[in-house]
């Protein structure tokens, strides 16, 4: 565990995770909107 002080301690690392996830989605990919639903659902889920 991070010391009270460090920046980590209050850091969220999902921020990382979100952007990952949109960048590996091309915007001519099929099934697009079911694709966006499943990020959508993914950027939901507790780290």
């Amino acid at each position: 565990m991070a010391p009270k002080a460090s920046f980590w301690r209050d850091a969220q690392f999902d921020t990382l995770r979100l952007g990952l996830i949109k960048v590996s989605l091309p915007t001519s990919v099929p099934y697009r909107e079911s694709l966006a639903m499943l990020a959508a659902r993914a950027a939901k889920l507790p780290p």
